[in-house]
């Protein structure tokens, strides 16, 4: 069976990763809206502060490169009962018989290495693919997924070829942020992100420094532009970020990477308005689609503002004891305080 690594600290498999994740998203319907990815935004990934070694595993493939990987991570410490998550992402053109086995090992790292979390509770929702998604077919079959257990994690969306609609709400101001420049504007997108996020059980608080990093990056390599809106008493009220980059199919498309309103200020046409703006700058600077990935309670916004939905991808909520529990090779659990790092 192909090799686990784990304790990856963050060089040297950078183009391994982004061959995986390009080969995955190409076999989707998304490479007509995602973008190429290069190794080196693969390891900013792992330089951002928020990363921690025990979270990442990697199947390599005999003949190099990898055959899957995965992240495990519980919600934030502040929650009375952390609950523990998973992303799998498995190679859709390998063998179907070298998936399976790389799904059985990652299932069993990702059981173990939860279950050294003592607190978290014995439910882990593991994320996957939509409906035809290979990868998740065959986590499916390592770890049976009956039909309650598959929830909808999220949407694919492009925006009406016509443009969206929105008429400025009345009691805003809004304007143009410049977050890698000003930290005054950082706080007050993390102070409407953290708000706007909080309601979603896979919320994870967004820092200062991390956000900063973050701004830091996205405007050095895109072209991009952040709105952000605030009430006639100074509240930071909302946001929106976009940016433009080229597609896996050709061609050029506008993302709608972020859309946030705080809670005592939805449902007044606030997050409407914002995406007619966002959608105004990206056609007006040669996007040939506009797209965003929507959480389910959002989806029904942008399915009113004729948004399309072209991929619907899951979350797989099994317990604990339903993962494989492979005792092969060096599988094993690990204390977080101390990273056993090596090939097992």
């Amino acid at each position: 069976m192909a090799p686990l690594l784990t304790c990856y600290d963050g060089r040297g498999l950078e183009e391994a990763i982004a061959e995986l994740l390009v080969r995955y998203y190409s076999s989707l319907p998304v490479r007509t809206v995602y973008e190429p990815l290069e190794p080196d935004v693969v390891a900013r990934w792992f330089e951002s502060p928020d990363y921690e070694v025990e979270s990442f595993a990697v199947i390599e493939r005999d003949s190099g490169g990898l055959l899957g990987l995965a992240w495990a991570w519980v919600t934030s410490e502040e929650e009375p009962i952390p609950q523990g998550f998973a992303r799998i992402v498995l190679d859709p053109y390998a063998p179907t018989s070298d998936l399976y086995d790389a799904a059985l090992k990652l299932l069993s790292w990702i059981r173990h290495s939860l279950e050294a979390w003592q607190e978290v509770r014995g439910v882990v929702d593991i994320f996957v693919g939509g409906e035809g998604d290979l990868a998740t077919s065959i986590i499916c079959r390592v770890a049976p997924c009956s039909p309650d257990a598959m929830l909808v994690r999220g949407y694919v969306m492009t925006a009406p070829d016509e443009g969206i609609r929105g008429n400025p709400p009345g009691g805003y101001k809004v304007r143009e942020a410049r977050p890698h420049e000003s930290q005054g504007d950082v706080k007050a997108l993390v102070e409407i992100f953290n708000d706007a996020f909080s309601v979603y059980d896979t919320f994870w608080p967004w820092r200062i420094e991390s956000a900063q990093r973050y701004y830091k990056d996205l405007f050095e390599r895109r072209r991009a532009v952040v709105y952000v809106a605030y009430s006639e008493n100074g509240d930071p009220a909302g946001f929106v970020e976009v940016y433009m980059h080229p597609t896996l199919s050709g061609g050029l498309a506008g993302e709608i990477s972020l859309l946030a309103v705080k809670r005592s200020h939805q449902s007044r046409g606030l997050g409407a308005y914002l995406l007619s703006l966002a959608d105004q700058w990206l056609r007006s600077h040669g996007a040939r689609v506009v797209y965003l990935d929507a959480m389910p309670l959002a989806a029904r916004l942008y399915l009113k503002l004729g948004f399309r939905i072209i991929y619907q991808y899951y979350r797989a909520r099994l317990t604990l004891q339903s993962l494989p529990d492979l005792p092969i090779d060096g599988v094993r659990p690990w204390s977080l305080e101390k990273c056993p790092g090596s090939t097992v």
